[in-house]
């Protein structure tokens, strides 16, 4: 079962970027996903919540955490809403690149993941990672209903 409080943080704070409500939702889902529903190290050592990969001079990272999979180190946040902040910043970025559409046109999982895909957000198999934002998106919005 999701951890509610931190998906409910995931909300909160993108809501307040104005991100559509079903965008945040999916957003909530994908950093359960990320962070093996807030267990990982990652997420435990350095308050993030999205497998961010560090940046030298990054104004929202405090520093390197915990080294990755991919020979680099994740993003350690002062806190967890810094790391929130980061994708929202990303989404937007995207969005200003032309590479996201109106935010909210995504309201689907699989949207969701295509779009993370074509912008290199992660590696794994697109399927893979839908199904797993959707196995998180079940659990908060049992009855799939998008727009609520």
């Amino acid at each position: 079962m999701i951890k509610q409080n931190y998906y409910d943080e995931v909300v909160a704070v993108a809501m307040a970027m104005a991100i559509p409500d079903v965008l945040a939702k999916l957003m909530g889902c994908q950093s359960a996903l990320e962070t093996a529903n807030f267990t990982s190290n990652a997420f435990v050592q350095g308050n993030n919540g999205f497998g961010y990969k560090y940046v030298e001079g990054n104004k929202l990272q405090v520093g390197k955490s915990i080294h990755s999979t991919e020979n680099d180190y994740y993003a350690h946040y002062a806190r967890f809403d810094d790391s929130i902040k980061e994708v929202g910043l990303w989404i937007f970025r995207r969005l200003k690149e032309g590479r996201f559409p109106d935010l909210n046109t995504i309201t689907t999982p699989q949207q969701y993941a295509h779009f993370l895909k074509n912008c290199g957000y992660y590696g794994a198999l697109e399927v893979d990672y839908a199904n797993g934002i959707d196995s998180y998106f079940k659990q908060v919005n049992p009855l799939n209903l998008n727009n609520k």
